[in-house]
C-alpha cells in the first residue's frame, strides 16, 4: 500500500537516497545543503509504502522502502 503525506519533512540522508535512485543530479553528498532545501520547501508530498502492523489497539507501520 502507498500513502502520501503532506508536509511530513524526510531527513537529509532519505532526500539523498532518492535523488541517487531516481538519476536526479543534486548535492547528494552535501547533507546539510539537502537539510536547508528541505527546511525551506513551501510544499513536501511524501509517498511511503507502507506495511501496517497491528497491535493490540494501536497501529503501527514499517517503511518497505
Amino acid at each position: 500500500m502507498i500513502d502520501y503525506f503532506i508536509n511530513e519533512k524526510p531527513n537529509a540522508e532519505e532526500v539523498a537516497r532518492i535523488f541517487e535512485s531516481s538519476g536526479i543530479r543534486r548535492p547528494t553528498h552535501d547533507l546539510p545543503r539537502l537539510q536547508k532545501m528541505i527546511d525551506h520547501a513551501n510544499l513536501i508530498v511524501t509517498a511511503r509504502h507502507l506495511k501496517y502492523i497491528h497491535k493490540t489497539n494501536n497501529i503501527t507501520y514499517q517503511n518497505l522502502t
